[in-house]
Order: structure tokens, then C-alpha cells, then sequence
């Protein structure tokens, strides 16, 4: 067998040779300098005489190559809040020889391949808006879609993975004032509502008076001849305030503090006249009395004191 070399071509003259034939030329023919090439294999009719054309495409096969090694063994890191999107966002040079596929590896099961989406629930979905770009969007996220996902480049060597981590966050709503207030009657209270662990701040928080809502009481008239005022601060983090500026019996009760992004807190608000607010021990100076995590012995004994005497106080006006 002769080879004769014409810059980046070779020809070999050969009878009839197969497709495997073929691979263990080119093999031979490069194996030696250890490089790859991407080849495209021709059968030219010369005279009558069969020739194999070898043309090596090294500039395209670098391509492929520097592709691959976009896909370092790392993790990269995606944070998003539960109920909002989450995007993980995958480059991958365009070849018409690379297959793109979005897996999940806790279950591995293939999400997307190309841009067919394979997963049934309909919150998962592909972004292909450039041709390099293969997002997978994950709508609504849930707290159990966490966990590793690959984005796996296929082609005729093997298959390269870029893995994503994603983290779900829960935003967390508590209340500043504890999980008692007490009041005296004519002074102002303001319940502070603080939203923490969000990315997003939340699109609204309400506010309830038992289960009456108190951001629009306003429209709807006055809360027991008493103005709620809300106010809100989106941070981070964000902070909502109700403030009532002269309290009356009728405003104790349960205050709800509902975030849209979090679990909804509560805050049981008691007010009591002068003389009963004189009997519960360890005011704070402004009228007002409030439970902390370190004194949840302190807020039942002090409640207790407080329904007694409202109870002693009730029997005696039987009697007058």
C-alpha cells in the first residue's frame, strides 16, 4: 500500500475498504502523534481507481475539544426561594455533533434531551434562547426539588457533565413582640413582623385582627372606633408594622402576620384598664408588657394574675 501526503490530505489507494477497515486506518494513520481528529471519509473515483480521502479538520475537532473542556469537575451553586423560579443555566458551545440532556441525579431521570422535555410535571421546562444556552426552569420550586442536576454533553468520544446544586430557601416570618403583649387601655401598640431567609422580598403581607383583615380596614371602617395603621419596609429584611395609636378592650385578641412567601405568625394581644395593668408585675415603663423566649414561665404566671383579677374584679361589679 502507498500513501503519498498533499498538505492536510491523504490518499491511500485501496480495492474496496469497510467502514471498520476505515477506523483502523485512520487509527493507525494518527495514533501515533496521540491526536484526535474529526475526519471525514470519502470514496473518490479517480481513473477509474478507488481512493480513500482523509481530510483532517483539526480547527473543528479543537472546538469540540475546548467544549469538553468547559466541563470542569465542579458544582455550581443555584439558590432559589420556594414558590419562585429557579434557573439553572447551562453554555454549551453549538455542534451539530452534541447532544444536550438535563438530568436529575437523585432519581437520574432524564428531564430534557435537545428540546424535549421529558418529565411529565409541568413546572419543569427548557429556555433554549441562543444557541448555546440550554436553561432548565423550574417553575414554582418546591423545598423537595433540591439536590444535584447534571447537564450532560453527548458526542461521538463520551459524555461531559456540568452539575448544578440547588438550594431551596424558606422564608421565615416571627413576630418581634413574642407570643403575648399586654396593654394597657389608651395607650398606642405596634406589632413589628419580620421576614428573614428571602431572596425575594414577599409580594404583600396582611395583617388580621382575629379573622379580620386590617391592611384595608379603612375601606371598610374603623377597627372598634380605632385606626390600624400598616406599614412596610421591604428590606432585607422586610419588616411590617401595625400600629394601633389608642388601644380599647376590644382590640385584644389574636393579631395575625401573614406573609405571602412564608408560614403565617400570630401574636396574642391583651389590654387591660388601669388598675388591672397596675397588678401585673414587670412593665416596661410605656404601658405596654410583652413575653420573650427566656421568660416563658414569667408570661403564664403573669397571665394567670391577670385573669384573676379580671375575675375578681367582674364578681365584684355583681355586687354594686
Amino acid at each position: 500500500m502507498k500513501t503519498q501526503t498533499d498538505g492536510k490530505r491523504f490518499r491511500t489507494r485501496s480495492k474496496d475498504l469497510s467502514t471498520e477497515q476505515e477506523r483502523r486506518w485512520v487509527s493507525k494513520l494518527y495514533g501515533a502523534q496521540n491526536i484526535l481528529l474529526i475526519a471525514i471519509l470519502s470514496v473518490n473515483v479517480v481513473s477509474g481507481n478507488s481512493f480513500l480521502m482523509v481530510e483532517s479538520l483539526g480547527e473543528a475537532q479543537r472546538s469540540e475539544n475546548q467544549s469538553v473542556s468547559l466541563f470542569k469537575d465542579e458544582i455550581t451553586s443555584t439558590v432559589a426561594q420556594l414558590g419562585e423560579s429557579a434557573f439553572l443555566s447551562c453554555i454549551v458551545p453549538r455542534r451539530p455533533e452534541i447532544t444536550v440532556s438535563w438530568v436529575r441525579l437523585k432519581d437520574w431521570r432524564i428531564l430534557t434531551s435537545e428540546t424535549q422535555v421529558y418529565y411529565k410535571d409541568e413546572r419543569f421546562r427548557l429556555a433554549h434562547e441562543s444557541p448555546d444556552t440550554w436553561t432548565l426552569v423550574i417553575k414554582f420550586v418546591k423545598k423537595e426539588d433540591e439536590g444535584l442536576y447534571d447537564c450532560q454533553m453527548s458526542t461521538r468520544h463520551g459524555v461531559a457533565s456540568k452539575r448544578f446544586q440547588l438550594t431551596v430557601v424558606v422564608p421565615e416570618a416571627t413576630i418581634l413582640n413574642g407570643e403575648d403583649l399586654f396593654v394597657s387601655a389608651g395607650s398606642p401598640f405596634t406589632l413589628t413582623c419580620m421576614v428573614k431567609e428571602a431572596i425575594l422580598p414577599p409580594h404583600y403581607v396582611l395583617w388580621y385582627h382575629e379573622s379580620r383583615l386590617l391592611n384595608y380596614a379603612e375601606q371598610v371602617g374603623p377597627l372598634h372606633r380605632t385606626s390600624a395603621v400598616v406599614d412596610l419596609d421591604p428590606g432585607p429584611p422586610t419588616v411590617s408594622r401595625l400600629t394601633v395609636p389608642v388601644a380599647q378592650r376590644q382590640d385584644s385578641g389574636k393579631y395575625t402576620c401573614r406573609p405571602s412567601n412564608a408560614h403565617p405568625v400570630a401574636v396574642q394581644v391583651h389590654v387591660a384598664q388601669g388598675n388591672e395593668m397596675a397588678a401585673i408585675q414587670a412593665t416596661d415603663g410605656s404601658g405596654t408588657w410583652s413575653s420573650s423566649a427566656d421568660s416563658q414561665i414569667n408570661v403564664l404566671h403573669n397571665h394567670s394574675k391577670f385573669l384573676f383579677i379580671t375575675l375578681v374584679y367582674f364578681v365584684k361589679s355583681l355586687y354594686l
